[in-house]
């Protein structure tokens, strides 16, 4: 029996997928929901990635990109698409049967939602599950602008489907950003209509070498420009509506503004909280955290024993602990440090990659870890932390 035609299309940029996208697009055709149209934009490819594609005959459109970039090339097949709702797949991930079927449910019966996301189970290149899911619990529909300026909550524009009414006046994904681009659009997004999450894995996204080499620092840059975008006081706005009282929005406040790089505002204004008992070892850990971005190593040092006199289980104030120690010449408590910050929390991966570091005496390379962690950690999660 043929799946009855959904009133979606997929949008698909491609670069150099050869070896995944027949994958991706089998994943699309197998859906309980068939979409009106799939639109595959090989991005300057030079691997065969438009043949893999074209092999699937007029099931697949195929549109040629200029080599900008994901966030262009998404542009460029919305551009193409015909329907009200888009899916987003990168070329390298896959579908589960349902995906389609279920988005599209959450945005007809929400018809003043923006976007819908969902969780997504890591696999590794070959395409089997490592074991790691990424999800949101901490997701509420009316709060969600202000949990996505405190960090992204949306793992990849693979698992989002957008209304493109909203995507059209959002202004889709800018051009210029060479990194974050998604969330610089969920912000907007989210900014205008409300976001529906399906707290169901949807989505296989693959881990290789390609996504696992991003550049942390143009990472950090790249959202730094974007939360600039926004006024200061309507980014305090949607954090009250997250956390309610001002001492607690002002601390994620703080936290927002140490990656827009505002350390001196920042740090004022956590230094006027009185925080409840429950967040003072957060408020020591950033404190500690504006401390190094002043240079100022002895206060980061006495701000991190601050925080783990309230919480020893705080793994970041361990790793950062360990980096300054590192960069002592001590090296015995650096690994100690990072050995404790591993334990407290597996699958964090900064202490790891410290006591590597550490191990090949590459100084350079040590990791001090800037947000708490997520509640549920991802692979190289920290990488996200780091950045606030």
């Amino acid at each position: 029996m043929t799946p009855r035609a959904a009133a979606c299309d997929v949008v698909m940029p491609a670069h150099d997928a050869a070896p995944y996208i027949a994958a991706a697009i089998q994943s699309v055709l197998d859906q309980s929901l068939a979409p009106s149209q799939i639109v595959v934009v090989d991005d300057n490819s030079t691997d065969g990635t438009a043949a893999a594609a074209a092999a699937f005959g007029d099931r697949v459109r195929i549109v040629n990109g200029d080599g900008q970039g994901p966030g262009a090339a998404r542009n460029l097949g919305v551009r193409h698409s015909n329907s009200d709702l888009i899916a987003f797949l990168d070329a390298d991930d896959v579908c589960h049967p349902d995906r389609l079927r279920l988005q599209v449910d959450a945005l007809t019966n929400n018809p003043g939602a923006a976007m819908v996301f969902c969780d997504a189970d890591y696999t590794d290149a070959s395409g089997r599950p490592t074991g790691s899911l990424f999800t949101c619990p901490e997701y509420r529909r009316e709060a969600f602008l202000g949990q996505l300026f405190e960090r992204n909550r949306v793992l990849t524009a693979s698992v989002a489907m957008v209304r493109r009414s909203a995507f059209d006046a959002a202004g889709g994904f800018d051009e210029h950003l060479s990194h974050a681009e998604d969330y610089d659009l969920w912000l907007r997004l989210a900014g205008a209509g409300a976001i529906e999450y399906i707290n169901q894995s949807l989505v296989l996204y693959r881990l290789h070498a390609s996504n696992l080499s991003g550049n942390r620092e143009a990472l950090r840059t790249c959202e730094s420009e974007i939360l600039r975008k926004h006024a200061v006081s309507d980014i305090r706005a949607a954090l009250l509506a997250t956390h309610g009282t001002p001492d607690r929005t002002d601390v994620a406040l703080s936290r927002v503004l140490f990656r827009m790089e505002h350390y001196i505002e920042g740090e004022t204004l956590l230094r006027r909280v009185r925080p409840r008992e429950s967040d003072r070892a957060l408020r020591h850990f950033l404190l500690g955290n504006f401390a190094v971005k002043r240079d100022d190593v002895e206060g980061a040092v006495a701000e991190y024993d601050r925080c783990l006199a309230s919480d020893p289980a705080f793994a970041p104030s361990h790793n950062n602990l360990g980096v300054i120690a590192a960069a002592q010449g001590r090296r015995q408590q650096a690994r100690e440090r990072f050995l404790e910050a591993a334990a407290l929390r597996p699958g964090y991966s900064d202490p790891h990659q410290n006591l590597e570091a550490l191990q090949k005496g590459h100084g350079s390379d040590l990791r001090y870890t800037f947000a708490p962690l997520r509640a549920v950690l991802r692979p190289d999660s920290d990488a996200a932390a780091s950045q606030g």
